[in-house]
C-alpha cells in the first residue's frame, strides 16, 4: 500500500537514519524529517516536492539530494551546514528554501539558476557577500538575511522586479545605495547595522510601506523621502536624530518610532501627520507638546516617557484623553500653576489605566489639588 502515501510526518522519532524502503513510496508529495538525529540520508522518492529537515545535525547534503528536482519547498532550519553547493541548480521547480540557524559562509553562484524560487530564508548563518548571480531571481518576493555578516548587498539588485520584503536586520551594511535601487520593494528591515547615511535614491522606493531603521548611527533623512509615498511604518529607535522637520512631512505615516534619540521639540508640523495613529517618543529630550498635534485626530497612542515635559497646554485635553495610550512616566511634570496647563489629575481621572504616570508624580499632585 505504499504507493498509495502522498503525506509521511517522521518528525520527533530519534531517528539516525532513514529507511530504505522510503524510496518505494512512489507517489509521496510531502516528507517530514524534523527534529531527529540525522547526519545522512539514503535516497529519497523523485516524486518529492516538499522535504522539511529541519533541526537535525546534517553538516552537508548528500549529492543524491540534488536528484529531488521536483521539490518546490526545502527546509533545513538548524543544521550544520556551512555551503550550498553548485548541484542547488538542479531544483529548477524549488519555490521556498530555509537555510536559517545554520552556519552557511558560502553561497554557490548557481543559486541564480533557481528561477521560480519565491522565498528564501537565511538568518543566522555567517553569510558575508551573496552572489550577484542572486539579480537572476526574477520571481524572489521575499529574502532573509537577517542576523548574517553582511558588508554589501550585490548591484544591479533593480532587476529583481518582484521583490516586495527584504530582511537585512543584524549585519555589518554601512551603504545602502544598492538596495534604494530595488523599486517593488514594500519592507524593508534595515536595523542594527552600521548606516549612518540614507541616500537620495530612497525616493525610488515609492511602494514601501516598512521601513525599519532602528540602531543606526542616522542623524537625520534625506527631503526625497517624502516621495515614499506609501510609508505608514517608520522605525528609527536608538539613533542620533536631534529633530523630526523632515518626518513630519511624510504625510502617510501612521506609526513613527523614534524612542532613544536626541529629540530636542515636536515641531508645529507634526499637523501634517494627519494618518497618525501612533508616535512613540520615549527617552529623549523634548520638554512640551506644541498644541498643533491636536490636528493628529486619528492619534490612538502616544508615548512621551523619560522625556523633560513639564507643563501641557489645556488645549490638549481633548485629544489626549481620548487615547488609547498616553505614557507620561519618569517626565518632571510640574503642580498645575494656572487654568492654561492640564491638570494631571484630571486627565488621570478621565482616562483611568490608559495614563501611565509615575504614582509619586501623582501622590503630590493629589495633595496639591485637595489640600
Amino acid at each position: 500500500m505504499a504507493y498509495l502515501i502522498h503525506k509521511s510526518n517522521l518528525s520527533e522519532r530519534n531517528l539516525s537514519f532513514i529507511p530504505s524502503e522510503l524510496k518505494l513510496f512512489k507517489n509521496l508529495v510531502t516528507l517530514n524529517l524534523s527534529y531527529n538525529l540525522l547526519t545522512d540520508f539514503c535516497e529519497l522518492p523523485k516524486c518529492l516536492k516538499c522535504i522539511c529537515l529541519n533541526d537535525n545535525d546534517l553538516e552537508f547534503l548528500p549529492e543524491h539530494f540534488f536528484n529531488l528536482t521536483n521539490l518546490e519547498i526545502i527546509e533545513l532550519r538548524g543544521n550544520i551546514l556551512s555551503k550550498l553547493p553548485k548541484s542547488i541548480r538542479k531544483f529548477k521547480n524549488l519555490k521556498k528554501l530555509d537555510v536559517s540557524h545554520n552556519q552557511i559562509f558560502y553561497i554557490h553562484s548557481s543559486i541564480g539558476e533557481l528561477s521560480k524560487i519565491e522565498k528564501i530564508i537565511m538568518p543566522w548563518n555567517k553569510i558575508e557577500s551573496l552572489p550577484n548571480s542572486i539579480n537572476k531571481l526574477k520571481n524572489l518576493n521575499s529574502i532573509n538575511l537577517n542576523h548574517n555578516e553582511i558588508i554589501k548587498f550585490p548591484d544591479n539588485c533593480e532587476c529583481l522586479f518582484k521583490l516586495k520584503e527584504l530582511f537585512l536586520s543584524n549585519n555589518l551594511l554601512t551603504n545602502v545605495e544598492t538596495v534604494c535601487k530595488i523599486k517593488s520593494l514594500e519592507m524593508l528591515f534595515l536595523n542594527k547595522n552600521k548606516i549612518s547615511v540614507i541616500p537620495d535614491s530612497i525616493s525610488n522606493l515609492k511602494n514601501l510601506k516598512y521601513l525599519y531603521l532602528s540602531e543606526n548611527n542616522i542623524s537625520s533623512l534625506p527631503d526625497e523621502i517624502i516621495k515614499c509615498n506609501e510609508l505608514i511604518q517608520l522605525y528609527l529607535l536608538e539613533n542620533f536624530f536631534t529633530n523630526i522637520e523632515t518626518i513630519c512631512k511624510i504625510k502617510s505615516l501612521e506609526m513613527l518610532f523614534i524612542d532613544k534619540n536626541q529629540i530636542l521639540e515636536i515641531p508645529d508640523t507634526i499637523c501634517n501627520l494627519e494618518n497618525l495613529k501612533y508616535l512613540y517618543l520615549s527617552e529623549n529630550k523634548i520638554k512640551s507638546l506644541p498644541t498643533n498635534i491636536k490636528n493628529c485626530k486619528k492619534l490612538r497612542g502616544l508615548n512621551l516617557r523619560s522625556n523633560k515635559i513639564s507643563q501641557i497646554s489645556i488645549k490638549l485635553f481633548s485629544l489626549l484623553s481620548n487615547l488609547d495610550l498616553l505614557d507620561l512616566r519618569k517626565n518632571p511634570i510640574l503642580y498645575p500653576v494656572d487654568s492654561t496647563v492640564i491638570d494631571i489629575c484630571v486627565l488621570k481621572k478621565e482616562m483611568g489605566d490608559r495614563l501611565l504616570i509615575d504614582n509619586i508624580n501623582y501622590k503630590k499632585l493629589r495633595i496639591f489639588i485637595f489640600n
